[in-house]
């Protein structure tokens, strides 16, 4: 790690520390007072840490639902070489003791206590009899006691106190279970006792200094930092990615005047604030709530998210991309928009034959380029007029344009748009527009209680407007979401263009990367390094920000180079068994650049019996299969190994000596950022003899 992006070493660690009062959110119960839950919860964290092989031996579930009740939840669930721990968790005022055969606390009776935790284990016992065949006998109850000492069983319930909790469950009892059969009884309990988060974000913090007193010195320092953070990043990655850490509970919380800003860097936690921010928003307003983004898979994995976080209230979450929006209002309204995106493609190519002979072809003979001309800048900034063209700025094109230059973009424009009419159909950027005219002319009734927008930096100034247009006015009514240096698609725009003022305040910056490890955020960050970028608020920013900090060291970036495609798919699969081993193939990720390698890289798999899911069918559900795609869809999504087979390719694909390269350039690289940037443990960059094994900045 260089020490331009080594952060203060006090400040890293404080961060670290308030990871375990993001408990509050993770398990909402601690946030209702029970603190002696925190404490036994952070004894029995210490144990899922991997081994010295990497491999996960214990597993922890905190919060969960008890089936056959309505409302009833089981504190925490451990899983582990020694069997199934189903621990109930007390804090009580008196010591506890036996008296005459009686469970009690003091001079009442808790003999209850002990048939409500048998009671509890009896849904697992079954569950592991029918499906793996595993004995009764496997499953323990456990009383565990917060502030007391205690250390005996009574009528088949180990009764412990904290401090007794670790050594006797991880090295008085004899080991049972393999590292296999703890993974698959872990996988069988997870569904049997399913996640169980009814309440409300936390009123209160508490600090971790407070932690260590009311322990009484139990555990060091370091120990509850290491079992918090082994908690939450050996959950399934879908569970991860709504881990907030507990100085970002501030920002869910706070309340903004106007539209509101959060920035930051990949991994820095932006997207979570914004689910708990939506959360909050669904709690506290009655109107319904609109979380998009421009891809239509990030809305619909968070959608999956929020029902995780918060099944209550994920409901009143409406979680759809812009353009799904955009149809759907239009179809309410009685609107008929006929678009047809392959039709639509099909009418510009008529149109740029007749313009093919033209300058611009001397400029860029690609028509993809004049195709984003008109999709980003004329329809994309709504301009109606040529002379408005003529004067227009084009925001992230590079390309300089004469005025005759640009006559001609505007007649390529009118034969396209002559061709769509004549066919009766709509392209992306006109549904858009006729939607942005109708919320105009009368906004959704009834009107949404706040409207958050993810990755705002790829959206056009029409996008932008509309989402603006369907805000509610005042405090919390329009959050944006994003980071210009993970703008992946071609145009841009300034706030100010679509009338938008966010100053002081209302803007927040995430500073702290959370993800990844610092070996595989150093290369992702070389990609874009030397660039300078322009923000939405019209400031500059460089490609790596000098003050962002990291809060784990684990991880690394492989390199790999072979002669040949075959060689390096083989090394490719050998990669993905590896990497599987350790925590499953849904930790694994293969994305690529184009759509094509994406899909041949799929059938590889299959072929070679790997469990494959292409990111088109992803749902954010948890899944024990290789998750497969391109760069592009991965936006917003995160895994603990990726592979990136050919990396280079979107470099050398954007050299193809036009005077459009530049900005060809910029785009792929940053679409390159983003795909590296989604790995946290491991980054596998493999390349062939065809290519550079390490391209430009990759080196």
């Amino acid at each position: 790690m260089t020490g331009r992006r080594r952060a203060d070493t006090d400040r890293s660690q404080q961060l670290v520390r308030d990871q375990l009062d993001a408990q509050a959110v993770l398990a909402p119960r601690f946030a209702r007072g029970a603190f002696g839950e925190r404490q036994i919860a952070t004894a029995l964290m210490a144990l899922t840490r991997p081994d010295g092989a990497g491999r996960q031996r214990w597993f922890l579930m905190i919060d969960r639902a008890w089936p056959g009740t309505r409302s009833a939840n089981v504190d925490m669930i451990l899983i582990g070489p020694p069997g199934v721990f189903i621990v109930d968790a007390k804090e009580w005022t008196s010591q506890p003791q036996i008296h005459a055969g009686v469970l009690c606390a003091g001079l009442d009776n808790r003999q209850a206590e002990i048939a409500k935790v048998k009671a509890m284990i009896r849904p697992a016992q079954h569950a592991l009899a029918r499906r793996l065949q595993i004995v009764a006998d496997i499953v323990h109850p456990v009383l565990a006691f917060a502030g007391h000492s205690v250390h005996r069983n009574h009528q088949g319930v180990m009764l412990l106190g904290v401090k007794e909790l670790r050594p006797t469950l991880a090295g008085e009892l004899p080991s049972r279970l393999s590292t296999a059969d703890v993974t698959a009884v872990h996988e069988v309990l997870a569904q049997v006792y399913p996640a169980y988060e009814p309440c409300n974000l936390p009123a209160d913090r508490v600090a971790v200094q407070a932690a260590a007193q009311v322990a009484g010195g139990l555990f060091e320092p370091q120990d509850i930092l290491d079992a918090e953070v082994a908690a939450a990043t050996a959950r399934p990655m879908e569970r991860w990615m709504t881990f907030l850490h507990a100085s970002q509970l501030a920002i869910v919380r706070r309340t903004y005047t106007g539209p509101a800003r959060i920035s930051g860097p990949a991994g820095t936690g932006k997207t979570v604030v914004g689910l708990w921010r939506a959360v909050e928003a669904a709690k506290n307003t009655t109107g319904p709530v609109l979380l998009t983004s421009l891809v239509r898979m990030v809305p619909r994995v968070q959608a999956r998210l929020l029902h995780q976080m918060r099944p209550d209230l994920a409901h009143r979450i409406d979680c759809v991309h812009v353009h799904g929006w955009a149809a759907r209002f239009l179809a309410e309204r009685g609107i008929e928009v006929a678009y047809d995106a392959a039709a639509a493609e099909n009418e510009f190519s008529h149109a740029w034959l007749a313009m093919r002979g033209s300058p611009l072809a001397a400029l860029d003979p690609r028509p993809v380029y004049w195709r984003q001309e008109i999709d980003v800048v004329i329809k994309g900034r709504g301009i109606a007029e040529r002379g408005q063209y003529r004067a227009s700025a084009r925001p992230g094109r590079q390309l300089r344009l004469t005025e005759g230059q640009r006559d001609l973009v505007w007649d390529l424009y009118e034969r396209y748009q002559q061709r769509l009419v004549h066919r009766g159909i709509a392209d992306a950027a006109d549904l858009l527009m006729r939607a942005l005219a109708e919320a105009r002319r009368e906004p959704p009734q009834p009107g949404y209680g706040a409207v958050i927008v993810d990755e705002v930096q790829d959206l056009s100034l029409t996008a932008l407007r509309l989402v603006s247009a369907v805000a509610p006015p005042g405090a919390n009514g329009l959050l944006l979401i994003g980071d210009c240096r993970q703008k992946i698609y071609p145009g841009g725009y300034r706030l100010s263009d679509a009338g938008l003022s966010i100053t002081g305040g209302r803007s927040e910056v995430l500073t702290v990367n959370y993800r990844n490890a610092p070996a595989i955020l150093d290369a992702a960050l070389d990609v874009i390094a030397e660039q300078r970028l322009e923000d939405i608020d019209g400031t500059m920013v460089t490609g790596r920000p000098a003050d962002l900090a990291v809060t784990h060291g684990a991880g690394r970036v492989v390199r790999v180079s072979e002669e040949t495609e075959s060689q390096l798919e083989n090394q490719a699969v050998a990669a993905v068994r590896e990497l599987a081993a350790g925590g499953g193939y849904g930790e694994v990720a293969v994305l690529c650049y184009r759509g094509a390698q994406a899909r041949r890289y799929a059938a590889l798999l299959r072929r070679e019996g790997i469990p494959v899911v292409e990111l088109d069918a992803y749902t954010g559900d948890p899944t024990d299969r290789v998750k497969v795609g391109t760069w592009h869809k991965a936006k917003g999504l995160e895994f603990a190994h990726v592979l990136l087979p050919g990396p280079s390719s979107a470099i050398t694909d954007a050299a193809k000596g036009y005077q459009s390269d530049d900005e060809s350039a910029t785009l792929a690289r940053h679409a390159l950022h983003v795909a590296m940037s989604r790995a946290r443990l491991t980054l596998w960059l493999g390349e062939t003899s065809r290519a550079p094994a390490k391209p430009g900045a990759l080196a």
